[in-house]
Order: structure tokens, then C-alpha cells, then sequence
């Protein structure tokens, strides 16, 4: 029989349509823990589930829900904040349920932010931190990141009582002296069962891995229990710093709470800044962890043209684009459509910088879809072949390209064309990189422990590179380089 995870959304009654899309996202994720035969099923409710009975909210919140996911703009009301106070309570007396706090993107401090932080820092203390979000998708992405780690650690228990049970029922007594001899053990010796690896990033990076390193994220055969979760870096780097702040109270990261490590795939070379712009206290990041990163190699930018119009292929001559003339070309014709990556990915930033910002111009911005993964060249034309476009572009690299390179015009094939980008007359890349986190061992010393399944994926990737336990800062050396997290931005 499959765990119910009942999880309450929180928040102004105006939030419908956040509320309408967290749910829609929680039925996919039911879908994919399903083909991932994982023994769980979350529901979520809500204001629409209960009406204006607050008696019942409490009541749900206090002694049904795992999880309780706030979502809060400039300001929070009486009543969610009567529910912050009651979930927050139950958590510290029951450990239920979990809070997760989302707070909409601010350019100033106002009043309404002032109350919230006062009341997440009375909560939790001075390092507290909430979960940034831009718009409701970048909410539902980032709340199903979260859903899925609680899940993870829940399937994670499931699965090491279930080889108990089974191998309990061939060897009974061996295993019951077993059992008897290991727990009195490990009561002295600490220890505990080995996280599971999420990874978490970009398909380009990802993919580069696969193709470069032999090592396959998304049917993992080195990490069985791994996952593979698609999601722009600058969101994935979240993760790392959110498990460093999780961890923060624990002697040693190998204790019974530790059942997941993240680890990065990125096609940005980020700077300490990208891993602590949400975080309220960044020195309480810092005293506790640090985040390692591996330099894998680099991508080469290329962009894919459709076009029908023959006025377009004189700049299509030669084997390269000028970023210059791409510009020129896609503000002169907004009747080409721009296919992109998701915000926030390595990607994307890689282009929207060597393009000037040429997203956000007038004129351009209208024509750019996002998210171009799943889809076929010829599937990407047929979208907008009825709007009157005289064709697309594809934003993308080597190792970052549709699935299927196919001519969507059989008649002229030689309407589609593959050309690399120059800026400053080099041919442009991106730098694909691994982060993981580390955690200190005490605070007097700079000193970080590297658990084992870190060591062993940086080993299969690159067996020249010996990881050990424990680091002290300087003694890093190779391609194996530290963030300090209180830096300045290079």
C-alpha cells in the first residue's frame, strides 16, 4: 500500500492560480513517482479543499500534513500567519510538519517584507532563510525540487526496511542476531546508511558528462538509487547551499536525517554571490559548509537557423555567425521566433550576455519561446508555421540541441542551417562544471568532510582525481577548487 503525503498550501486567498498550478504539478509528480515504482503518493490541499472553515485548516495542518508550503507575496495576512505560527509550533514539539516558505522576488524592503522576515527570524532564529520565486512557474519548479527530496527520504527508509524484511525471511536468525549485534554497534560507532545521490542541472551538462566521461545520470548504473532532476543552474545551486544549512546542527554528515546529497551540473562558472543571493545570513552558510567544484570541460556555442526567406542567407555563408550580424538580423525581422533554454539556465545566461540583453528589447522580447528540450526541429516549426513567421532560430550548443536534427521542410531542405558563434572573432563556449557541497568539521578549523558517494562519482568521472574524507582549505589542489562562500565576487 503506497504512503499518503499530505501536503497544506498556504497563502492569500488571491493565490488561486498558484494554488490551481502547485496542484497540476502535483499530479505529474504522482505520474513520475509511479513509472519510478516509488511507494508514495502526495495530495495537496488548500483553501478551495475547505472553504472559509478555519477550525478545519488548523486541524489539517496540526495533525494530518507532512508538509505545509507557504506562499507569500510583499505581505501575509492574519489568518496565514495564524497558520505559520501553528505549523512552526507542531514542528517543534513533533517534527511535522516540514515548512517550506516561498517569497515573490523584491527589488525593496518594504513593510510587509520587514514582518515576514521578523516572523520567519522569531521562528527560526537568525539563519533563518526562505525559497525565492519570479512567477508561478519558477514556484512550482523550485516546490517540486523540495517535494521531491522529502519524498526521497522517505522511499529511502522504505527501501532499507524492505531489504531487512526480505532478507530477514531467508536468514531469520542470522539476521536477528545481526540486527541485535548492529544496533548495540552502532549506538556507539554512529553509523549510519549512505546517502543517495540527486543530481540536479542543465541538459547540456548532463549530457556532456554522458558523452565525455561515460557516465550517465539518467539511468545511473554506478548509483542506482540516483536521480536525475532537469533544472536550470542557477536554481540548482539552491540545493547545494539549502542541504549545507540543513546539516548545520550535525556532528558529522553521516547521521540518520542524511538521505540525499546534491550534486550540480552546471554550464556556468558560478561565483560565491550565485550560491548565497537568497540567503538571509550568508556567514551562517559559511561556518558550516563550503561548496567544491570540478571543472569538466567546455561546450561550444551553435545556433540553428529555419528560415524560408532567401534574403537571410547571405550572413549564412559562412561556418560561423557573427554575434553582431545576429543581432542585427533578429531585431530587423521580429516575424523570426527564438528558441530558447529556461531562465535561470547556464545556457541562456551564456547568450543573453553575448547578445547585450537583446531578450528584453522592444520588439524582441514578444518573439522568444522557452524551453525548447523535448521538442523536434520539425515540431518546433509546425508550433508557428499558421502565425505568419518566416522562421525560427535555436539558441543552443553542441551538447544542448532539440533531440532529433531533422529538416522540417522537405521541399527546400536547404533552409536550415548550422553555424557556430563568434564574438570578438572567437568562436564562443561555455564551461561545464560539478559542484558539490562540503561540510565543516568543527568551527575552530577549516576543515570539510566530503562523503564517500561524492569521492566515488568525481572518481568514476575522472579516476586522476583522489578525493579524500577530509580537506583542510589548503590543501586543494588540481582542478579541485573551493568557493568561499564569503568572498566578494570575482
Amino acid at each position: 500500500m503506497k504512503k499518503q503525503i499530505p501536503i497544506f498550501i498556504a497563502g492569500a486567498k488571491s493565490f488561486r492560480d498558484q494554488r490551481v498550478a502547485l496542484k497540476a504539478m502535483a499530479n505529474d509528480l504522482n505520474t513520475e513517482f509511479s513509472d519510478q515504482k516509488k511507494d508514495v503518493v502526495i495530495y495537496m490541499c488548500s483553501y478551495e479543499n475547505f472553504g472559509d472553515h478555519q477550525q478545519e485548516y488548523n486541524q489539517f495542518i496540526a495533525d494530518v500534513a507532512d508538509l505545509v508550503i507557504f506562499v507569500l507575496d510583499g505581505s501575509i495576512g492574519k489568518h496565514t500567519e495564524d497558520e505559520f505560527r501553528l505549523a512552526v509550533s507542531e514542528y517543534k514539539k513533533e517534527d511535522m510538519p516540514k515548512v517550506l516558505v516561498f517569497l515573490k522576488e523584491f527589488d525593496q524592503t518594504t513593510p510587509g517584507i520587514q514582518k515576514i522576515q521578523h516572523l520567519l527570524e522569531e521562528a527560526f532564529g537568525p539563519e533563518f532563510y526562505y525559497i525565492s520565486y519570479s512567477s508561478t512557474e519558477d514556484l512550482c519548479t523550485k516546490a517540486k525540487e523540495r517535494i521531491q527530496q522529502h519524498v526521497n527520504r522517505y522511499q529511502h527508509r522504505i527501501n532499507t526496511i524492505r531489504r531487512a524484511i526480505a532478507a530477514g525471511f531467508v536468514f531469520l536468525l542470522m539476521i536477528a542476531c545481526f540486527i541485535t549485534a548492529t544496533f548495540f554497534s552502532n549506538k556507539d560507532n554512529k553509523t549510519r546508511p549512505e546517502p543517495s545521490l540527486i543530481f540536479v542541472g542543465g541538459g547540456s551538462a548532463s549530457n556532456y558528462l554522458d558523452s565525455c566521461y561515460h557516465y550517465d545520470v539518467r539511468h545511473n548504473k554506478q548509483e542506482k538509487n540516483s536521480l536525475f532532476i532537469n533544472m536550470p543552474s542557477l536554481d540548482s545551486y539552491s540545493l547545494l547551499t539549502d542541504w549545507i544549512l540543513e546539516h548545520k546542527n550535525n556532528d558529522t554528515i553521516d547521521n540518520s536525517n542524511n538521505f540525499f546529497y546534491p550534486i550540480s551540473l552546471s554550464a556556468s562558472s558560478a561565483t560565491p554571490k550565485l550560491f548565497t543571493q537568497d540567503l538571509k545570513n550568508v556567514n551562517e552558510l559559511s561556518d558550516n559548509g563550503i561548496i567544491f567544484s570540478y571543472f569538466m570541460g567546455y561546450d561550444t556555442l551553435c545556433v540553428h537557423f529555419c528560415v524560408r526567406d532567401t534574403a537571410h542567407f547571405s550572413i549564412l555563408k559562412a561556418d560561423t555567425i557573427d554575434t553582431d550580424n545576429l543581432i542585427k538580423w533578429l531585431s530587423a525581422d521580429p516575424t523570426i521566433v527564438i528558441y530558447t533554454t529556461r531562465d535561470h539556465s547556464g545556457t541562456f545566461n551564456t547568450y543573453d550576455v553575448l547578445l547585450d540583453s537583446i531578450f528584453s528589447k522592444n520588439g524582441i522580447a514578444g518573439t522568444r519561446d522557452i524551453y525548447y528540450k523535448e521538442n523536434s526541429f520539425k515540431e518546433l516549426f509546425d508550433k508557428k508555421k499558421d502565425n505568419g513567421i518566416s522562421g525560427f532560430v535555436v539558441l543552443a550548443s553542441n551538447y544542448y540541441q532539440p533531440c532529433k536534427i531533422d529538416i522540417f521542410d522537405q521541399e527546400n531542405p536547404d533552409t536550415y542551417y548550422m553555424r557556430y558563434l563568434k564574438h570578438n572573432d572567437r568562436i564562443q563556449r561555455k564551461s561545464m562544471n560539478i559542484y558539490f557541497p562540503a561540510l565543516r568539521i568543527s568551527k575552530t578549523h577549516t576543515t570539510y568532510q566530503i562523503p564517500t558517494v561524492a569521492q566515488r562519482f568525481i572518481n568514476a568521472v575522472d579516476s586522476t582525481v583522489k578525493l579524500q574524507d577530509i580537506y583542510e582549505i589548503n590543501t586543494i589542489r588540481d582542478t579541485m577548487v573551493i568557493h568561499s562562500l564569503r568572498d566578494p565576487e570575482d
